[in-house]
């Protein structure tokens, strides 16, 4: 009889766990499931806002279709969120498309010199590679709060561009897009400096890094077709895919004489050969660059190549009269002008 009376109690009891569970106010699994919609229709937002911003700069129009596919979501997930972003006064709908009111510029603006600081910040004052710059700031540009990026403005001395070359929309909400000419339009034979290389699609900005282009490079355009854009890069043939060469920016103001069109990697130079140091390589930031910086490897040390290791890597250079052993992958970043024999 007893056992028959406790088994209703224990199981009202796991009625009311199981409800706690669910619904307790903040920290129930109902509440976090709403939160985490609530947040996620917020990213969701602010990367169409984002969207429509840049693309508006270079002239395009975004609709649904687009969106969806920029942002990998279905058409009726973007369309719900897009008509909420109209009925919250972010966006006006011009035919198919949509444009951004001032309200929705406002938000893109924050959301874009959010990114844009922080990958300024994982460039130079951490160790992350290159290719996780992006993802982690695509991450945090929803995180920040505005105190928060004009704390990390401040730190890095109020950068003007991000890592990319991409100008940082101002604290007032400036936003401008970089200037320059497209390398699938650039001139040939003439000396032209990136400025500003592709973070997204993920896919393109790889190809371009795997080119080691970086804003700041000097390169020269020997030909183009219908597929590619053959140049020059430190002394070396490159091409890239027109559709990739399509998101590089670059500007033609660099004269010959200014240019590093004829210069080379320090990895060139044969045990018995030195050079000039013209620049390191813009690739090189925070404390690697510092680490070149500190052991004197500057605008016009002279550098000899000594020796190489029996396995040919690293070598051996003899710099302001100490020997460092640098691996090729270094001696790539440090620039010279062509080589002169050793007396």
């Amino acid at each position: 009889m007893m056992v028959n009376s406790v088994i209703p109690l224990v199981i009202g009891f796991l009625i009311i766990l199981f409800g706690a569970m669910i619904f307790w106010p903040k920290k129930g699994l109902f509440f976090r499931w709403q939160n985490q919609r609530t947040y996620s229709e917020k990213v969701l937002r602010e990367h169409i806002a984002k969207d429509i911003q840049k693309r508006s700069l270079e002239g395009d129009q975004l609709d649904i279709k687009a969106l969806a596919l920029l942002n990998q979501v279905d058409e009726e997930l973007a369309a719900s969120v897009i008509f909420g972003m109209v009925n919250d006064g972010l966006v006006t709908e011009d035919g198919a498309y949509f444009k951004l009111t001032e309200s929705g510029q406002e938000l893109a603006t924050r959301v874009i010199r959010a990114h844009r600081i922080y990958e300024r910040y994982l460039a130079d004052h951490t160790g992350f590679d290159e290719t996780e710059w992006h993802e982690k700031a695509h991450d945090y540009e929803h995180i920040l709060s505005a105190e928060q990026v004009e704390e990390i403005s401040k730190k890095l001395g109020h950068p003007v561009h991000d890592p990319h070359g991409d100008l940082i929309p101002t604290k007032e909400g400036e936003y401008f897009d970089a200037p320059g000419i497209l390398l699938s339009d650039a001139p040939l034979n003439k000396a032209l400096q990136i400025v500003s290389v592709p973070d997204d699609p993920v896919e393109l900005a790889s190809i371009v890094l795997g080119q080691n282009i970086v804003p700041e490079e000097v390169i020269k355009v020997i030909e183009l077709t219908d597929t590619e854009v053959h140049f020059i890069h430190d002394g070396k043939a490159h091409a890239l895919p027109v559709n990739a060469a399509k998101y590089i920016k670059v500007h033609d103001i660099v004269t010959e004489k200014e240019s590093f069109i004829d210069c080379i990697p320090l990895s060139s130079l044969a045990p018995g050969q030195a050079a000039k140091v013209e620049h390191i390589s813009p690739h090189v930031r925070g404390q690697e660059r510092r680490r070149f910086m500190d052991l004197g490897i500057l605008k016009g040390t002279v550098i000899s190549a000594e020796f190489e290791s029996p396995a040919g890597d690293p070598t051996a250079y003899m710099i302001r009269g100490a020997i460092i052993a640098l691996r090729k992958e270094q001696a790539d970043q440090i620039i010279i002008s062509p080589h002169l024999e050793v007396e």
